[in-house]
């Protein structure tokens, strides 16, 4: 009973009904299709974390969806570090319009293939943005690294990480913010790299230092003691938790008690301690949600 309050139920009843039919007739087998509430479709395996959330819930992470939908706009450049397969970079693509350039960076082989195949999927659609592929990880700087995973990544893709050790793994391309986009202008950066995070920032250190980035939203296991916090304060960035309610966001201080749900993971909102939020952030509601396409 307490799992329908959720609002991706409440305000999509359409999904509620859907996961109550699956909740009697058994979660579906194999790759399918699903269509999110912005009109863009996905295949996904409903076997996987992100699938398995946009096949009971219609998003992935709604605070975060929202939170990103509501700071996109038109004719911005976004990057997605660690893109998987391309929801958020959809995500992104649709709010931000066709006037917009998303650039989503996957280094993982046979996760960047579901990613593009997912792009090629709404190939023409026109209010998208131009999103371009890039199959490498980002970094501190130029060059090569391992990425590892371990037997979790058949039911999770997102768990590949830059590291060491005995799991399976390849060698993967290596770039930087600052080299790959010297001077530009950077609306949204969104990062979620198992880890990597403060290495991603460290290689957009100048676009930071220069104001160039003017929010982030990342991952951030350790809380308020993370030293992705850290390292962006030491920068001038403020950072505020994501958080959600029934009826929509909550932005909060990183120390307090309020955590992130047991489904979702703690994310963060970073931006120029000099500049103010934009004031939709603070509106009731779940825009996402009701972002209806033709």
């Amino acid at each position: 009973m307490i799992g329908a309050l959720k609002p991706e139920y409440l305000f999509q009843w359409k999904v509620a009904a859907r996961r109550l039919y699956r909740a009697l007739a058994g979660r579906p087998r194999g790759v399918r299709e699903v269509a999110l509430p912005w009109g863009v479709r996905m295949r996904v395996d409903p076997n996987e974390s992100i699938g398995r959330s946009l096949c009971d819930l219609g998003v992935y992470d709604l605070p975060v969806s929202e939170v990103l939908w509501r700071l996109a706009t038109p004719g911005m450049l976004a990057i997605d570090a660690g893109s998987n397969i391309g929801y958020i970079s959809l995500l992104l693509a649709s709010a931000g319009g066709s006037t917009s350039r998303i650039v989503a960076f996957e280094p993982h082989p046979e996760v960047v293939e579901s990613l593009a195949a997912n792009v090629e999927l709404n190939r023409g659609t026109p209010w998208l943005a131009t999103l371009e592929i890039r199959q490498m990880a980002l970094g501190s700087r130029a060059g090569t690294a391992r990425l590892v995973w371990d037997e979790s990544f058949s039911s999770n893709r997102g768990t590949a990480r830059i590291g060491e050790g005995s799991e399976s793994g390849c060698d993967v391309k290596v770039t930087s913010i600052d080299e790959e986009f010297p001077g530009s202008n950077i609306r949204i950066l969104k990062v979620d790299v198992e880890g990597h995070e403060l290495e991603v920032l460290r290689g957009a250190e100048r676009a930071l230092a220069d104001r160039r980035i003017q929010f982030i939203v990342f991952e951030a296991h350790e809380g308020q003691r993370s030293a992705v916090l850290e390292f962006l304060g030491l920068l001038g960035y403020r950072t505020v938790a994501i958080s959600r309610s029934l009826l929509g966001l909550r932005l909060e201080s990183p120390d307090s008690s309020r955590g992130p749900t047991s489904y979702e993971p703690p994310s963060y909102l970073a931006f120029p301690e000099e500049t103010d939020l934009p004031a939709n952030l603070f509106d009731s509601g779940w825009r996402c949600l009701a972002a209806k396409r033709p």
